[in-house]
């Protein structure tokens, strides 16, 4: 199963509100309170918390990562010095699996640029039921609650 997952941070009402002018006629008035009380709350639940980043860092299996690097300098040199350095961590990599580090060298440039691909294979039942089985602790539901506070 392919799919992205993107965390639209602005979306939460925390970085939507101004922190100075807020417009008061409106009643968008940020209050640190709430921020306070969700930090409290997140203290609270973070073994729940953590329970859930495991499960999610573990449904994640890397397929395959491969990073192109080419290197270049105004001094030809530096180029090939920092290549030389570039090949030496490309070559410790070498035994992992499905990991692979390219180096090129421009000598008529003097630019970095890189490229780097990341395939993944995720499976999202586990972090879905540790969720659900979370939701059944009271500093879990307390937790996402006050989440609900900021939308």
């Amino acid at each position: 199963m392919d799919f992205r997952l993107q965390i639209l941070l602005w979306r939460l009402g925390i970085f939507r509100k101004k922190f100075k002018g807020a417009d008061k006629e409106k009643g968008e008035e940020f209050e640190f309170k709430r921020l306070i009380e969700l930090a409290r709350r997140a203290l609270i639940a973070r073994r729940d918390i953590m329970d859930l980043a495991g499960s999610v860092l573990s449904s994640i299996n890397l397929q395959r990562l491969e990073l192109t690097v080419d290197v270049a300098s105004d001094d030809l040199a530096g180029t090939a010095e920092l290549s030389g350095y570039l090949w030496t961590i490309s070559a410790l990599t070498a035994g992992v699996r499905n990991v692979e580090i390219m180096v090129r060298p421009d000598f008529s440039g003097n630019e970095v640029n890189g490229v780097l691909e990341l395939s993944l294979r995720v499976t999202p039942l586990r972090p879905l039921l540790t969720f659900l089985m979370l939701l059944r602790r009271r500093t879990f539901r307390e937790f996402i609650s006050g989440l609900r506070a900021f939308s």
